[in-house]
């Protein structure tokens, strides 16, 4: 068996592992495809996850600690040994596993394994929209058109009414915005009207300030991103409490309060497969790499972000 681990904040490789995961033996899984979260995940890799928040952001079936080596990752889909039921699980990247029963979720038929990598992002993505509060009809901008943005975007789009626009400075990003068919704002200060609501997803100090200014009166600002351990700073001036602005952290581990009476994580779950029947979201997984291709992947992006939006390890 074979696993990605990150040595330290500058070297990932492939490493074979003799211990499968659970202890309760309860099922033997083989690996189909895994997607890799780039935000979260080159924060791991780049030894960025600050001290206080390791017990935090440890995963299911993690190996080793965030001050390296670790074993991360999770998102994996996969199918019981001799059995043939596809699964999704969270899980790091790995050739095959053994897991609880209770941690494997089986795929509704008529979803592609491939893209049912997609469920932890799109869960993340799903609970911005909540924590946002989308309306029908409300004017909403995404600034930052990678994995969780693109997500984001598909699902608000699809809400009756709404206008999407997207903020990019990446041109290959700006290229899927465009193949997916959503609009792109091409000058933030240019914008006729204020918006609604602006979801931010570029990790910059420079995307959130801009998504602070492009929403009006009363409006709200979702961030979606992690830092890590960096600081941002931001210019909080200006009209910024005249226009009595909010701005709304979002985490998947939790549903919003005002659902919690009738939500649960496994139900939320579901409605991320029910959305995943659509082919749309194939687009996307925009690049299929091999788990070695992977590591040599991690090494390149501690210097150079990834141009793609989506990548996932085919096993």
């Amino acid at each position: 068996m074979k696993a990605l681990w990150h040595l330290n904040a500058r070297s990932s490789e492939i490493k074979t592992v003799e211990h499968l995961g659970s202890d309760r033996n309860d099922l033997h899984v083989r690996s189909l495809y895994s997607l890799i979260s780039l935000g979260t995940e080159l924060l791991v890799a780049r030894g960025q996850i600050p001290l206080d928040m390791h017990s935090h952001m440890r995963v299911p079936y993690m190996e080793g600690e965030f001050i390296f080596p670790v074993k991360y990752g999770y998102s994996l889909v996969g199918e019981i040994t001799g059995k043939g039921t596809l699964g999704h699980l969270m899980h790091p990247h790995q050739t095959e596993c053994r897991i609880g029963i209770d941690d494997f979720f089986e795929i509704p038929p008529g979803i592609p394994p491939k893209r049912a990598t997609l469920a932890a992002n799109l869960e993340t993505a799903l609970n911005g929209i909540w924590d946002g509060g989308v309306r029908p009809g409300e004017r909403i901008v995404i600034v930052g058109f990678g994995m969780i943005g693109s997500l984001i975007a598909r699902i608000a789009a699809n809400i009756p009414g709404t206008q999407v626009e997207i903020l990019e400075t990446n041109e290959s990003r700006r290229a899927y915005a465009e193949q997916f068919g959503f609009s792109l704002l091409e000058d933030p200060s240019a914008a006729i009207e204020p918006f609604d609501i602006a979801f931010h997803s570029s990790a910059t100090q420079k995307g959130l300030q801009t998504a602070i200014d492009l929403v009006g009166l009363e409006g709200r600002v979702v961030e979606m991103s992690w830092y890590g351990d960096r600081q941002v700073s931001l210019n909080l001036g200006g009209e910024f409490h005249l226009l009595r602005k909010h701005i709304i952290s979002t985490q998947v581990s939790r549903i919003p309060a005002t659902m919690t009476a009738r939500w649960d994580l496994h139900r939320r779950k579901k409605v991320v497969f029910d959305l995943l029947r659509d082919p749309a979201y194939d687009q996307h997984i925009t690049h299929e790499v091999t788990l070695e291709e992977a590591a040599e992947l991690f090494n390149a992006w501690r210097l150079h972000p990834p141009e793609g939006l989506g990548y996932c390890i085919v096993y």
